[in-house]
């Protein structure tokens, strides 16, 4: 097959360049190693270690873009050209994410009662998502505290206290999927409303995953 097609020089006009003076040891149709006394026209030299080339040799040099020292017809290799000094990289960071796009996490409250009777309310919380991404369903970090009703307009009379799961930098605590975490929750101790709304929501939007709401039992 190769023979039914005409030769054709890879070299373009002009696209030849002279081999500077000096000692090369190496003679490449793209490269010249040894050592050079001077560059030439349409060429770069390089110190062989600067470019990570070791051995007896002290300089590398190379013509700029595709040009060569010498015309050929067969395939060349080599020199300092684009394609050949770019290297493509992907990088990948797994974010935060709590699933696919728009999906909210499903946290379920949990305590042993419908009433409390300690200003510390020991909460389990469980996070899931109904549907497993494809690299797996990383934690999800929320904001656990205490209202004293469930309007707008409620206000703020607990939040998360001391806990493995919680950062005490942000205050906000780190959910595991499809696992138990204990979250203890401190009632201020002027509250002395008849009912407490539990509150799960996001760090950022405060958007409210999770309630749960439980009677004051405490004077009882």
């Amino acid at each position: 097959m190769r023979d039914r097609w005409p030769a054709l020089s890879e070299s373009a006009a002009g696209d030849v360049v002279q081999s500077p003076p000096g000692a090369w040891l190496e003679s490449k149709r793209r490269c010249r190693l040894g050592s050079g006394l001077a560059g030439g026209p349409g060429t770069m030299t390089f110190k062989a270690g600067h470019v990570g080339v070791n051995g007896e040799v002290d300089d590398v040099c190379l013509p700029i873009g595709l040009r060569v020292f010498s015309e050929g017809d067969g395939y060349f290799h080599g020199g300092l050209s684009l394609q050949e000094a770019i290297v493509p990289v992907i990088v990948f960071r797994a974010g935060k994410e709590s699933g696919s796009v728009g999906e909210k996490p499903q946290i379920d409250i949990r305590y042993r009662s419908a009433k409390f009777t300690s200003r510390v309310i020991g909460l389990t919380l469980m996070y899931r998502l109904g549907q497993m991404s494809a690299f797996g369903n990383p934690p999800v970090d929320v904001i656990v505290e205490a209202y004293d009703g469930s309007g707008a307009k409620a206000a703020l009379v607990g939040k998360a206290a001391d806990c493995d799961a919680r950062d005490e930098r942000t205050g906000s605590v780190r959910l595991e999927p499809d696992k138990d975490t204990g979250v203890p929750v401190l009632i201020d101790p002027d509250f002395s409303g008849p009912e407490v709304e539990i509150r799960v929501s996001d760090p950022d939007t405060r958007v409210i995953w999770a309630r749960l709401s439980l009677k004051n039992a405490i004077l009882d």
